[in-house]
């Protein structure tokens, strides 16, 4: 398993990129790890990324659905009309790579509800890369999916100072590479 990359540390807080497969509650059991405070707030920017196969209709644009999570296959459906049980969602997006086979999109939250850029996106007919549970046809070399949290602003909840953390795509993978200009 990955080694974790270490974004940002201070006094109080550290900050890191979770390999794919790491089971977070057993590695920190004991360690305050969730994020979830600030977001309940929605003291946070959250900014991802995503690489998927089929294009959305336009270059940027807003998704927006009634999402409704099921405990059982801990699974998020999509819906385009309200009911009891499903809450309003809506995510922002912007085109920002082509390749030959698949698209890089970065996406801003609006609402952040469980596994929302996921079942907004393959609602929309554009799963992403490797993402077995939402439509892609097949899995990712080393399991995972092709989404990034690119980026978090927020303000430190001590010392008042906006903080801005900004991860990197996966070491080594050629697509993000092509996609992202980044190696």
């Amino acid at each position: 398993m990955d080694e974790l990359q270490e974004l940002w540390a201070d006094q109080d807080f550290r900050a890191v990129v979770k390999p794919i497969g790491m089971d977070v509650e057993k590695q920190f059991s004991g360690q305050l790890i969730h994020r979830l405070g600030l977001f309940a707030d929605r003291g946070v920017q959250k900014v991802y990324w995503a690489l998927v196969a089929n294009p959305l209709p336009k270059p940027e644009g807003r998704l927006r659905h009634w999402l409704e999570h099921r405990q059982a296959g801990n699974k998020t459906f999509a819906h385009r009309d309200a009911a009891p049980g499903r809450q309003d969602s809506w995510l922002d997006y912007r085109l920002l790579a082509q390749g030959d086979r698949y698209t890089l999109y970065e996406i801003i939250l609006g609402t952040g509800r469980t596994h929302q850029i996921r079942a907004q996106l393959a609602a929309a007919g554009s799963p992403v890369k490797g993402d077995l549970k939402y439509g892609a046809p097949r899995s990712n070399s080393g399991g995972g999916i092709s989404l990034l949290a690119r980026s978090l602003t927020f303000e430190h909840p001590f010392t008042q100072r906006l903080v801005h953390l900004q991860a990197q795509p996966p070491a080594g993978d050629a697509l993000w590479a092509a996609l992202t200009g980044m190696t």
